[in-house]
């Protein structure tokens, strides 16, 4: 037997735990069944033993969360601690996941509309699970914008596809949408309740102003629900409107997201048979072939915006008292103008302390909420199994990128900030040997080993030219230390464009990467790929942050003149991997207008090696000790 050793990064919460050498032989006579979940806007310091195991306090630093479903899932398998998504917003993270590709090797850095018809493509999470034998399905959120030709459809082959867009029951609850009444248009929100009624509130009216009326029956109904949006409402009619703070409507079980939860369970209900479900458009719907394997992703909304936790939870957090994130103007004197348009969009620190204080409480209260339904889910996939005598895995992705909620002056995520990009994963089986219970690892992990951590459960090789494409480890390789990266990346082009950064447990880089107003869906331009690596330094708008001494990452020194070399070399060590060691860029509305760049291929080998003379002096060594990460 081979042991993790109690001075590795990945260590047992109790004692030192063995791990048999035989992971990958040991499960794939009996492929399990796989459960991957994946939540939305998730801060890992909402899980309690996630704070425990970087901090030894089971609240976060702004205090109480309850999670006594994750807490009990973490303690049966091993919790991953430095888990970073690959890019700071939804599309293009979840894309990431399910290509198992970066941002910059699969073309997909926004909300583009991306298809399989392009040579460069790779098959997704589904096509290779169900290649692989496996019943599939998916319940809840995709988006993962991949779409039949001439279709608004997914093409996503999942067997049973239950995406949120087929649902019957609409999921804009809360949300605003764009509709035209006696001919003007209008940005309006729709609440639903229990009686079966609704009542619609307007927002905002580009082509004039909104009536008293329209202000006054909108502001009745936000304060009886103490709703709560930025002071940037009505700057940004499509952004300004996010509810940062509220009480749902509806009773937690009427609530979109358990109605997400009673459909997965359903769907469970009915092995090896079709049935009706009233909050799906898909019918009949298809339950589990029991003659297969499982593959099931079960996605959620919550806790992203609206924030309108249910009032059963909300009650229980409304009194508690949290620290507001400390935030200084000042901190934005240096930083650049693509980050500071990050702080314009999304600034809440102008809200009042009160505010603030029940931004954060309703925060963690709609945390809670979605822990209840993780664990209905839980128990109910592992019942299945046990039905059916199969081995199992859950993987539990928390978030699919994290969310502010005041550092950096900010609520939101888009950023490459540890705030918005740092998550933590779960991973739980029925084979002990696997993922042992009550261990901890500290390694660097990215979102890209979740689809070859999928495919060496379901008995594939890795090695196989078919998945050469994978930029991840499988999570098995990376706790038995067989894998190991020192670095992690994320490139977005999401709301200020596009912005890459590089990141190890002492330092983190960021940089525009593409000329201002450059996308390629509006036209790929290779003129002008090695823009980032040349043009003037004022033009990349470079941020780098130590960690050593600035862990909450409030003061950019890129400008710094100790730390100019070491910014520049982060510059062209994180340049040439995104912009040269195989970026594809592609203009998806138009077939074939896409290209392959590789003038620095090979630079992505997971290694930095800075120079020794560059790294200014520190009395504060290391964001690592003692097997602890300092919280951010």
């Amino acid at each position: 037997m081979q042991y993790l050793k109690t001075q590795s990064l990945c260590v047992g919460l109790l004692t030192c735990t063995t791990v048999a050498p035989s992971w990958g032989q040991s499960m794939t006579a009996s492929r399990p069944n796989i459960l991957w979940i994946v939540t939305d806007d998730h801060r890992p310091d909402s899980i309690a033993a996630f704070n425990r195991a970087v901090t030894g306090l089971s609240e976060s630093p702004l205090g109480f969360v309850s999670s006594p479903s994750a807490d009990k899932l973490a303690k049966e398998g091993v919790l991953f601690t430095q888990a970073y998504c690959n890019a700071p917003s939804c599309s293009p993270s979840r894309a990431s996941m399910q290509t198992g590709q970066y941002p910059f090797r699969n073309g997909v850095y926004g909300f583009e509309n991306f298809h399989r018809r392009e040579s460069f493509t790779r098959p997704m999470i589904a096509d290779v699970m169900v290649a692989a034998g496996y019943g599939t399905a998916v319940v809840g959120k995709l988006d993962t914008r991949r779409h039949k030709p001439g279709e608004k459809r997914y093409d996503i082959p999942f067997d049973a596809y239950l995406e949120r867009a087929e649902f019957r029951k609409t999921r804009v609850e809360n949300r605003p949408f764009w509709t035209r009444i006696n001919g003007e248009l209008y940005l309006k929100e729709r609440y639903h309740f229990s009686d079966g009624n609704f009542e619609d509130i307007y927002i905002n009216k580009p082509e004039g102003p909104l009536t008293a009326e329209e202000i006054a029956r909108r502001k009745a109904l936000e304060s009886k629900y103490h709703i709560i949006r930025p002071h940037t409402l009505g700057h940004e009619p499509g952004l300004a409107t996010l509810i940062m703070a509220g009480e749902a409507t509806l009773p937690k079980e009427e609530l979109y997201h358990t109605q997400v939860n009673n459909l997965f369970l359903d769907y469970l209900r009915h092995p090896d048979r079709t049935f009706e479900h009233p909050f799906t458009a898909a019918s009949p719907v298809k339950g589990p072939v029991t003659s297969k394997p499982l593959f099931v992703h079960l996605s959620y909304e919550w806790p992203h915006t609206p924030v309108l936790p249910p009032k059963e939870f909300r009650d229980q957090f409304k009194h508690l008292d949290y620290k507001i994130p400390k935030f200084s103007k000042a901190e934005l004197e240096k930083l650049p103008l693509q980050m500071r348009q990050i702080y314009e969009r999304f600034k809440t620190d102008e809200m009042t302390e009160a505010e603030q204080l029940r931004m954060i409480r309703d925060y963690y209260a709609f945390c809670a909420y979605g822990d209840w339904l993780i664990g209905q889910a839980v128990d109910a996939f592992k019942e299945y199994s046990r039905r059916l005598n199969q081995h199992w895995v859950i993987i539990y992705t928390v978030g699919d990128h994290a969310w502010h909620l005041g550092e950096n002056g900010i609520t939101a995520k888009f950023g490459p900030y540890n705030k918005a990009m740092r998550c933590t994963i779960i991973a739980v089986s029925s084979d002990k040997s696997l993922f042992p219970p009550n261990t901890v690892c500290h390694d660097l992990v990215e979102f890209v080993d979740l689809a070859p951590t999928f495919y060496s459960l379901a008995g594939l090789s890795l090695e196989d030219d078919s998945l050469s494409h994978l930029d991840g480890y499988p999570l098995m390789s990376i706790l038995r230390r067989e894998k190991s990266r020192e670095y992690v990346l994320a490139e977005t082009n999401h709301s200020v464009e596009h912005r890459a950064s590089i990141r190890n447990k002492e330092f983190v880089f960021s940089m525009r990467t593409r000329p201002v107003g450059y996308k390629p869906i509006n036209g790929v331009n290779p003129q002008t790929i090695k823009w980032g690596l040349e043009a003037p330094e004022d033009a990349v708008d470079m941020t780098l942050f130590d960690l050593r001494v600035d862990p909450l990452e409030r003061n950019n020194v890129a400008n710094d003149p100790k730390y100019r070399e070491l910014a520049r070399w982060f510059r062209q060590k994180l340049g040439r991997i995104v912009l040269g060691d195989r970026r594809i860029e592609c203009n998806w509305q138009n077939d074939g207008e896409w290209q392959l760049f590789d003038f620095a291929k090979g630079a992505d080998d997971k290694r930095l090696n800075i120079p020794k003379a560059i790294i200014p002096p520190s009395h504060h060594h290391g964001a690592v000790a003692k097997g602890k990460v300092i919280v951010q």
